[in-house]
């Protein structure tokens, strides 16, 4: 994922110091808290269907940029608090400040706000007897994507596609998570503007995973393995999830089916081969999925932090069509949604064949009523969490990703070490 008002419906990660956390003897576990939970300390009354409604431009953008920074391969970090959906709370530095992190698996940079604009845990560098400014002419700096210099003190520039610029004074500290520290961890700090993007929510910044250095996989081996995992456990459009998590170090990478899987600059790209209903496998020529080499907008990317998953245009009018034949029904779209009439328990009634995404190397993703479709009671009508590429614009018609609602009930396994991703079913 990555960059502006555009967070593909990131969901964010929390270790919440007050809930209980499973430990682990090589690496980090943190539980993730959904961003409407009423756990969180900033919690505000709302609703999933609610926040998509409100920001589906938002998360359109956020797409496009996204893949951008696969084009130029620039740094794009996902910023804004619309499209975030889970968080993980953690302490940085000496003393320790509470911080809630955005994570996303499209971006390399750990940034937060800095003390300077108003947030109930205020994180100062300054404040810290554990944290150290990262110089000009360091190796760090040289290796950071978009560094610069402001004085003496490295700074990281992130471009949004609305024409923000954010600026993060790098550096790194000591990261505090229930049951491991991490030290001297590489991550920015943000200083202006307390409006727009972070003005509201208690945003505090993004915990990056992606492939690239400054990410924190870089340091996973301190962990005991060179692996991650999250699961989430249910809807993603629920707001409790009590065994969903994310898993640094000692991840859980066995079992289940695994893939192929390949590192494009800020992305994680996997081989995608069929879709499949019931036993009909859709008339799909699978070059549409295929990785061009130096183009942009094409190829399937798996996404922790996209709720909806987005099929390359001429695959999607075979799935979306298919799937009217078997509900019988005639859709309709709804801004970027296509929707029936009725409801999710309705079809479920109907015995609905399962939709399912097959990877090379025989892993497989299968999407039940509850991953398929999304539901709006008070509406009568349900929607497709699959959604054409198309709708981003034509740079990206040929562009897939596996969002979340593919994902859920699943553990995803990402295994650095030996490129490969787990896919195991979890039956919590």
């Amino acid at each position: 994922m990555a960059t502006t008002p555009y967070l593909l419906s990131i969901f964010l990660l929390s270790l919440s110091l007050a809930d209980a956390n499973i430990k682990t003897s090589r690496g980090v576990t943190l539980q993730l808290v959904h961003r409407f939970s009423p756990s969180l300390s900033f919690h505000k009354s709302d609703n999933f269907e609610n926040f998509l409604e409100r920001n589906d431009e938002y998360v359109i953008k956020r797409i496009a940029m996204f893949q951008q920074e696969s084009i130029d391969a620039q740094l794009i970090t996902p910023t804004s608090r619309h499209e975030h959906l889970f968080f993980v709370n953690l302490s940085i530095g000496e003393p320790p400040v509470i911080q809630y992190l955005a994570m996303d698996t499209g971006s390399r940079l750990i940034w937060v706000i800095g003390d300077s604009l108003k947030r109930e845990f205020k994180y100062s560098p300054r404040s810290s007897s554990t944290s150290s400014f990262v110089s000009c002419g360091s190796d760090i700096c040289k290796k950071i994507s978009n560094s610069r210099c402001n004085s003496s003190i490295c700074t990281c520039l992130t471009r949004y596609g609305d024409g923000h610029e954010l600026e993060s004074y790098m550096l790194y500290d000591r990261f505090l998570f229930e049951n491991a520290t991490v030290d001297k961890v590489i991550m920015g700090v943000h200083y202006r503007g307390s409006g727009g993007l972070f003005g509201e929510d208690n945003f505090y910044g993004v915990f990056g995973l992606g492939p690239r250095y400054p990410s924190i996989v870089h340091r996973l081996h301190d962990l005991g393995a060179n692996k991650f995992s999250y699961y989430i456990n249910g809807k993603v459009t629920d707001n409790f999830h009590p065994y969903a998590g994310l898993t640094l170090g000692d991840a859980d990478v066995q079992g289940g089916s695994t893939t192929p899987l390949l590192i494009d600059d800020a992305q994680y790209l996997i081989s995608l081969e069929t879709i499949s209903l019931g036993e009909e496998c859709l008339p799909i020529d699978p070059k549409v999925f295929a990785k061009i080499e130096n183009v942009g907008g094409t190829g399937v990317v798996i996404d922790s932090g996209s709720v909806k998953t987005w099929v390359a245009e001429t695959a999607y009018h075979k799935v979306d069509s298919r799937i009217s034949d078997a509900l019988d029904k005639r859709g309709f779209d709804r801004r970027d949604k296509y929707c029936y009439f009725g409801t999710i328990e309705e079809v479920q009634k109907s015995n609905f064949p399962i939709l399912s995404f097959n990877f090379a190397g025989g892993a497989d993703l299968h999407l039940d009523e509850d991953d398929l479709f999304m539901d709006y009671p008070l509406l009568n009508y349900f929607c497709l969490t699959v959604r054409s590429s198309a709708v981003l614009g034509p740079t990206f018609e040929n562009l897939t990703i596996i969002g979340l609602t593919a994902q859920q009930d699943y553990v995803m396994g990402y295994d650095l070490e030996n490129l490969r991703l787990s896919m195991k079913l979890s039956d919590l």
